[in-house]
């Protein structure tokens, strides 16, 4: 039980949760985004699922090859320039990071607002980081990531990731039960990241801060 509680912790910190993996996901999910926003009707069709037979072939046509294939167009510079990016390995870096606890955001009504901000409010804090910085608006992402934590279990709640173990008697017992087990008090760690189009490696400290007390006056304010 152990082991498998580890591995699981290991994975999630050093895979899951790893910075690399974190910017690849949100570039593709904005190169897709801005494909469809700069009117590219053939990705569009990709994603409203119908249910019909028809659908699924069209959808499993496109490997991954296929859909960098179709972002890589002229037409679309947005998409282009992001998958073009991820192509060549200049990924974007991590500017800010602010991790969602008591922490590094004392204030409860401002890490309230930053858990659950809409779709309005990121869009608009990104129009005013990449003002800030001299970029486009849609090469600044904002993202929140929930990194769950494989030994919380809540009380009274039956998890379907969490860990049963079968007794010699032929019962069930929780990961929690034994003694000798790693146990978890925090469900997750909400973390949120603004990324963006910097060359260099490391953001500086300064352009952090000044982006952290921007979110922070926008959610406050």
């Amino acid at each position: 039980v152990e082991q498998l509680v580890l591995a699981k912790h290991h994975m999630t910190q050093q895979i899951y949760a790893h910075r690399i993996r974190t910017i690849t996901d949100v570039m593709i999910v904005r190169g897709l985004e801005q494909s469809i926003e700069e009117g590219h009707d053939e990705i569009r069709q990709l994603y409203p699922y119908d249910g019909t037979k028809e659908f699924l072939v069209q959808y499993l046509n496109y490997d991954d090859g296929r859909l960098s294939e179709f972002l890589n167009m002229d037409e679309y510079p947005n998409s282009q320039s992001i998958f073009g990016r991820l192509r060549q390995r200049r990924l974007f870096k991590g500017m800010a990071l602010i991790s969602l606890n008591q922490y590094d955001v004392s204030d409860s009504i401002i890490r309230s607002h930053l858990m659950s901000l809409s779709d309005d409010a990121t869009l608009k804090m990104e129009s005013q980081i990449a003002t800030k910085i001299g970029c486009a608006p849609w090469e600044i992402i904002i993202h929140k990531k929930s990194i769950k934590n494989p030994a919380y279990q809540a009380p009274g709640e039956i998890d379907p990731e969490a860990i049963h173990v079968r007794t010699p008697n032929g019962g069930t017992r929780m990961m929690s039960e034994f003694d000798s087990a790693v146990r978890g008090g925090m469900p997750a760690t909400e973390r949120l990241h603004v990324i963006g189009p910097r060359e260099s490696n490391e953001a500086t400290e300064e352009l952090a801060e000044e982006i952290k007390n921007l979110i922070f006056g926008y959610v406050g304010g």
